[in-house]
């Protein structure tokens, strides 16, 4: 037995000496292994750390992305998930200024819109598009514009502007392409020599080019009289109303007292009404001048 109880120590002092030899015991290489699958699982359990972005918004810098920057919130009441202001005024000494409260380009040749606006359930939309300001599209109201402030003259109040090859532009397959509510519901101008304020045309057999509901007012449509006595009467027609071989001129007698004979376009830029013979009493006659 003493044999046998020398020869396990020497034994379990081999062992021992061998495990130290090698660097890892039993117990080591289970500590280990617990270790590593603890390590795992807490990696899984733990929040993963948000990857640090390189493309940071800093105020008052020029500022560079590469990735779209979506801004989402559950704001309510008469608020908005992003507001910009520009509450700048002048100051004795500034130039003058024309500062925006907010400002978006479209700088590339994609063909995106600078500002691409959806409004309701149901309006988001990925329609093609290129070179456009503003797209807006809504359940009821795609862009209202409107002016607020006390004297603010009528013709400065702009609530909508628009400019380029085509200004503004309105489309509707069953109802109205574009509507004007005011003092004055559309109003056209032109600069142009040959330039055409308002253009009305149609693109169907049966349309209409242009309909009025209401009284009308032309102002190259006037009344004229001729004196008793007299057999005629030059008209002017007046500032931008120009008299050419082109010209039709309608004329109507109003009241008794003569005869209409004709009607002379003259080179001067007016046109003279004939009647057959000497008026027996003052003669209104209504002309209508259509280029």
């Amino acid at each position: 037995m003493g044999t046998d109880k020398a020869t396990m120590g020497q034994s379990l002092e081999h062992t021992s000496d061998a495990e130290g030899t090698s660097g890892l015991s039993r117990r080591g290489i289970f500590a280990a292994i617990v270790g590593s699958m603890a390590a795992i699982l807490m990696s899984v359990i733990r929040p993963k750390a948000a990857d640090a972005h390189t493309d940071q918004l800093t105020k008052g810098k020029f500022n560079t992305a590469k990735a779209e920057t979506y801004l989402w919130s559950k704001v309510k009441g008469d608020k908005a998930t992003l507001a910009v202001s520009n509450e700048y005024s002048l100051e004795p000494g500034d130039a003058p200024s024309f500062p925006d409260g907010l400002r978006v380009f479209t700088a590339g040749t994609g063909g995106g819109a600078a500002i691409q606006a959806f409004g309701g359930p149901g309006t988001f939309s990925r329609a093609t598009h290129g070179g456009i300001g503003v797209r807006a599209i809504g359940a009821n109201t795609g862009v209202i514009g409107a002016v607020t402030g006390a004297g603010i003259p009528a013709l400065y109040g702009i609530g909508v502007f628009g400019t380029g090859p085509l200004g503004v532009a309105g489309s509707s397959p069953n109802g109205t392409g574009v509507k004007g509510t005011g003092a004055r519901g559309v109003h056209g101008i032109t600069t142009k020599v040959d330039g055409v304020s308002v253009l009305a045309e149609i693109e169907e057999v049966k349309g209409t080019a242009l309909e009025a509901k209401g009284p009308v007012k032309f102002s190259s449509a006037d009344l004229a009289t001729i004196p008793a006595t007299m057999n005629s009467v030059t008209i002017t027609p007046g500032q931008y109303l120009t008299i050419d071989a082109n010209s039709k001129i309608l004329c109507t007698l109003q009241s008794p007292g003569g005869v209409l004979l004709n009607v002379i376009r003259n080179p001067n830029n007016t046109f003279t009404i004939n009647l057959t013979a000497n008026a027996t009493a003052d003669v209104i006659v209504a002309w209508f001048l259509i280029s």
